[in-house]
């Protein structure tokens, strides 16, 4: 995915979540951050969406090929060619992340635990997901 589209989708639809951080040209620093996170060829880290501001455990790390998921000590990569669809949610309440079902039929849930009044943050993700998606698959 090219970086310039996944940096303008990501600008557009997470840099006003307070949970979000945009690092893009922060190089090493976000790199000794994310320890363990394996970046693959041609990989950019642009984003990172902390669920606990301030803990690497449970974040995000948002690229422009996929999203990397800190769960316990490992990251887990989701590519966004291998996500073949977003499942919205039924309600607005019920949101506590979003779930994506990848092209070897597993099913992901994918934690987004910030808000801010009324609103989920984890719209915002499933909006940027949803565009990155109509880009691969558009």
């Amino acid at each position: 995915m090219e970086l310039w589209f996944v940096k303008a989708v990501a600008e557009r639809e997470l840099k006003r979540l307070p949970n979000y951080l945009d690092v893009t040209g922060e190089g090493e620093l976000v790199h000794s951050e994310l320890s363990g996170m394996q970046l693959g060829e041609n990989e950019t880290v642009i984003g990172v969406y902390e669920n606990t501001p301030g803990e690497v455990e449970d974040s995000i790390v948002v690229t422009n090929l996929g999203l990397h998921l800190r769960q316990g000590s490992s990251w887990l990569p989701l590519e966004y060619t291998a996500i073949i669809k977003v499942v919205r949610p039924a309600t607005k309440e019920e949101i506590s992340g979003i779930t994506v079902i990848l092209n070897n039929g597993v099913e992901q849930f994918v934690p987004v635990r910030g808000a801010r009044a009324q609103f989920r943050d984890s719209f915002s993700l499933l909006q940027f997901l949803m565009n990155v998606r109509q880009r691969k698959t558009g």
